[in-house]
């Protein structure tokens, strides 16, 4: 939860009309969350009685005065939790106030409906830095999706860093620039586990090599043919799978 209200400093200006005052005012009675309770609990159905998988589920429970309980039978609820708590406070216009929720005292049970909440980005037609999409995934986490398919290579580049065949990035990429290190992929993978996002690596093989004979020739065949002979769309080419090299 690195982007949210208590970096961000978000006032909600916008969901209120012009000159309202929709905020609390700064010298009223305060009441302070001291201390959030998380119960784990395997065995705990949440209220759920239809058999449905609850690894993501949670209930949030806020009192008047402050008291918060977070339910959830796995940790991946714990993190849906989280996400979904920050996002009920505000901040107050007047830094000094700090932030408040609107809401208290509330009651919240959630779950998916889906298991798969997806999205896909094509790293290879398009250059993607791992910075941007670590900001994706927590922009997914937000919104409670949980699987990115990363297509990371495609006739157009292969960004990817192989260390037992170094070529395939330096050769085939769109630059040196843009090239993903084994140490990128590292880092957004776990970016994605701290955030509940399973990430998914796509290698578009045995088509799609253009990108791979620019770094190895001789792993392709085809690769300079006519392409409406003999592929959909150019370019021909594809991995020569019996090639011993």
């Amino acid at each position: 939860m690195k982007h949210n209200v208590w970096t961000k400093g978000y006032v909600p200006r916008k969901f209120h009309p012009i000159g309202s005052q929709f905020e609390p005012t700064v010298d009223g009675v305060k009441y302070y969350i001291e201390r959030i309770v998380i119960d784990e609990d395997p065995q705990n159905n949440l209220g759920y009685t239809d058999g449905q998988d609850i690894s993501e589920a949670y209930t949030i429970e806020i009192s008047e005065d402050g008291d918060t309980l977070i339910k959830i039978a796995a940790p991946l609820g714990g993190l849906h939790a989280l996400e979904t708590f920050a996002q009920l406070f505000f901040a107050h216009s007047s830094k000094s106030a700090g932030s408040y929720t609107p809401y208290a005292p509330l009651s919240i049970r959630d779950s998916p409906v889906f298991e798969h909440r997806g999205l896909n980005l094509d790293i290879s037609r398009n250059w993607i830095s791992p910075e941007d999409v670590m900001r994706t995934i927590e922009a997914m986490a937000a919104n409670k999706l949980n699987r990115l398919h990363l297509h990371a290579s495609d006739a157009q580049s292969w960004p990817l860093e192989i260390p037992s065949l170094p070529d395939l990035a330096i050769k085939g990429a769109y630059s040196h620039a843009q090239t993903w290190r084994t140490e990128d992929l590292e880092a957004v993978q776990l970016h994605g586990t701290h955030h509940g996002v399973q990430v998914f690596v796509e290698i578009d093989l045995p088509g799609h090599t253009t990108s791979i004979g620019n770094a190895y020739p001789s792993l392709v065949t085809a690769k300079d043919v006519p392409w409406p002979e003999y592929a959909l769309q150019p370019p021909s080419g594809q991995l020569r799978l019996n090639s011993s090299e």
